[in-house]
């Protein structure tokens, strides 16, 4: 499930700023977009670690994977309709949920979940691994952002991304039940 978010995020987050200029946004709405979500992320970490205490890590996964999502879904079909003003109010609204809000709850939840999985045994090796394993992900994720937004353009490979992490989302859901 980590490796398909990640993947994700290499597929999205590659082209995402590049997408807002070829739809007709300039540089400070770019940054203006950017920036909200950052500081939307800030906020997602200062009450992922509360909600964390009342609310179990995979159910947390599962709706922050949701909730990014669709919010990637909802950017490619803005892509695919709209050209400047609505790119970037829809770039307002969504990215500040996916790339802030929903990123710091999964990120989170998956570390809470990794470290109670690797527990006091070989941290070093499991962490070195999972990093691994993010980072190639992010690479792989980054390289076919580059072939879909050449073949198919960038609301296409918004909604690729996001049809990924409601793939993924199923996947935490199923250890949620199980």
């Amino acid at each position: 499930g980590i490796v398909i978010f990640y993947l994700s995020s290499g597929i999205f987050n590659t082209v995402y700023p590049a997408g807002l200029y070829i739809k007709g946004l300039e540089k400070s709405a770019v940054l203006t977009v950017i920036t909200v979500g950052m500081v939307f992320q800030i906020l997602g970490f200062r009450i992922s670690g509360q909600l964390l205490e009342k609310v179990e890590e995979k159910r947390v996964a599962f709706l922050s994977l949701l909730l990014r999502g669709s919010s990637y879904i909802s950017l490619g079909i803005f892509s695919l309709l709209f050209f400047g003003i609505p790119i970037f109010l829809s770039g307002l609204v969504f990215y500040p949920l996916a790339a802030g809000i929903a990123y710091s709850l999964f990120y989170s939840s998956s570390n809470t979940m990794i470290f109670k999985i690797v527990g006091e045994r070989s941290q070093g090796k499991g962490l070195g691994v999972y990093s691994t394993v993010v980072g190639l992900s992010l690479f792989i994720g980054s390289l076919l952002s580059g072939y879909f937004t050449h073949y198919l353009g960038y609301g296409e490979d918004f909604i690729i991304a996001g049809i990924l992490l409601i793939v993924d989302s199923l996947l935490f859901r199923y250890l949620e039940e199980g």
